[in-house]
């Protein structure tokens, strides 16, 4: 084992469904950190993550929102004497109270490093000087530490570790230019649902395409665009270009039929700052069509480095416009392979599970 204490996960209990974003980060860490890493975690003793002797404390499953009392109960567990003496990795959303909480945690009752991951950092300028007052904050894109930096955080106490994923070794599924669906996996907004009306008109003139909808219900704004959508792709849906799905029970199922995802947020608000959906779809060669904006176009711009093209970039003051790119890749199934090969290339250089653990296991290891 190794000589660093083990180190507490602060977050929902790691425990299926792994639905949401962050309990995914949590689950891709623990299954990728190296067996003599050992953890504390809220979970289901029986179902542990891995079978590598972490302690897991019983809890039951929680909501996607956990409540102020769920929060407390697991900060009271923080000042137990079998743990207090542990070191603290939170992944809960802050906010002025958890911030001030987890200051407070790092100094009493006894002294012992605190390290904050942001999975998604849109707002968190909004909290920068709390924040800055723990050992070590870690964000999901570079976006995210400019942001954190230029509201006033020291730059030796933000890093940034990208979300990883499991990377096949073989490209699973059928080749690409088999595959005959566009894929949107992904929260409806206004703007998003406009948008997809807009690549459905854009993909109407190809034959045998479908552009494949999966959304899981949320809220009443989520039930109004779905309605817009139903009733503006009403002749698409009948006669199979267009299916919308709500919860599904396989993504991979999603993706093996998958030549080309979307991403038509402009914003990340709730979210890992580069979603799971995304990575995991690149990791089995699967391009993107994302807009080219703060932070998912981060995806684009590490492509741009690597000169590996991803995928398309759609502009989002041009979007119509820039729709009518995708049935002309989508012709062109040479450039899908090309782009489908850069795609799988940039997600395990950059976002594999196994390199994000290796981070976190340095940043523990320098604050142990």
């Amino acid at each position: 084992m190794s000589d660093v204490r083990p180190w507490v996960l602060l977050c929902r209990p790691v425990r299926a469904p792994f639905r949401d974003g962050t309990a995914v980060l949590v689950r891709n860490m623990l299954r990728a950190m190296p067996s003599d890493v050992e953890v504390v975690y809220f979970g289901d003793p029986a179902a542990p993550v891995r079978s590598s002797g972490d302690r897991v404390l019983p809890a039951t499953a929680m909501s996607y929102q956990p409540s102020l009392g769920d929060k407390v109960r697991m900060l009271a567990r923080m000042v137990t004497p079998s743990m207090a003496k542990l070191p603290i990795h939170s992944f809960f959303a802050p906010n002025r109270g958890s911030a001030t909480a987890l200051e407070l945690l790092r100094r009493f009752p006894r002294s012992r490093p605190v390290l904050q991951t942001l999975p998604a950092s849109t707002g968190c300028e909004s909290i920068a000087g709390l924040l800055g007052r723990l050992d070590r904050v870690v964000v999901t894109s570079d976006w995210g530490r400019e942001r954190l930096i230029s509201s006033g955080v020291a730059m030796d106490r933000v890093a940034r570790v990208y979300p990883g994923v499991e990377i096949p070794e073989e490209r699973p599924g059928p080749p690409l230019d088999q595959r005959r669906t566009v894929l949107f996996a992904g929260d409806l907004d206004d703007e998003v649902g406009e948008r997809l009306i807009a690549v459905a008109k854009a993909m109407a003139g190809l034959d045998d395409w479908r552009l494949e909808i999966a959304t899981r219900p949320k809220g009443e704004r989520h039930l109004a665009v779905r309605k817009r959508l139903d009733e503006a792709l009403k002749v698409g849906i009948a006669a199979g270009r267009v299916a919308i799905a709500g919860e599904v029970s396989s993504m991979d199922e999603l993706f093996d039929r998958a030549a080309l995802q979307l991403y038509l947020a402009s914003h990340a608000r709730k979210k890992v700052d580069i979603p799971f959906v995304l990575l995991e779809g690149m990791a089995r060669g699967v391009p993107v069509a994302v807009l080219d904006a703060p932070p998912v176009g981060e995806l684009l711009t590490l492509g741009r480095r690597q000169n590996l093209e991803v995928g398309l970039s759609l502009d989002p003051k041009r979007f119509r416009e820039s729709s009518d790119e995708i049935p002309a890749l989508l012709r062109d199934a040479a450039r899908v392979q090309r782009l489908g090969d850069a795609a799988r290339q940039l997600a395990s250089d950059r976002f594999s599970a196994a390199e994000m653990a290796a981070s976190y296991r340095r940043h523990y290891e320098d604050l142990s």
